[in-house]
């Protein structure tokens, strides 16, 4: 279930080869802290073993979103991805993560079809699987 990001909103580019993904550098914070994000891009093979994968629920699309902010620009997430970043936040460090709604331009057809071909990639090559399946998970 794609959702429309904010039209200011630019995302990296890619490379096609060696096959690269985003990855998103969630900072730290305090739990009322807002949520913010960097985006960087990065190959598989580059990348693999330095980050978590996030398997979660996108929830239904009619529930208000609620903002983070990804590379000091707003962005809208669900509510069970706001809720998951904010329990998997720490305080004083930060978490690299790959996470479909936020390091895919949901957008861009081509792009989107070309980077669900390698989640079975992107998710062998995490350090490990946090799985979100609502508040108290």
């Amino acid at each position: 279930m794609a959702f429309k990001v904010q039209p200011y909103f630019r995302y990296p580019s890619l490379d096609l080869s060696p096959p690269s993904i985003r990855l998103c550098r969630l900072l730290p914070g305090l739990p009322a802290d807002r949520i913010k994000c960097e985006l960087f891009a990065t190959s598989i093979a580059a990348a693999s073993g330095t980050y978590a994968a996030l398997s979660y629920t996108w929830g239904s699309t009619r529930e208000a979103r609620r903002w983070i902010h990804v590379d000091g620009i707003p962005f809208h997430a669900q509510p069970n991805l706001f809720d998951a970043l904010k329990g998997l936040r720490n305080s004083e460090n930060e978490l690299v993560i790959w996470i479909d709604a936020i390091c895919i331009d949901q957008n861009n057809v081509p792009e989107r079809n070309y980077q669900v071909a390698l989640m079975g990639d992107i998710f062998r090559n995490a350090s490990v699987v946090r799985v979100w399946l609502g508040p108290g998970s």
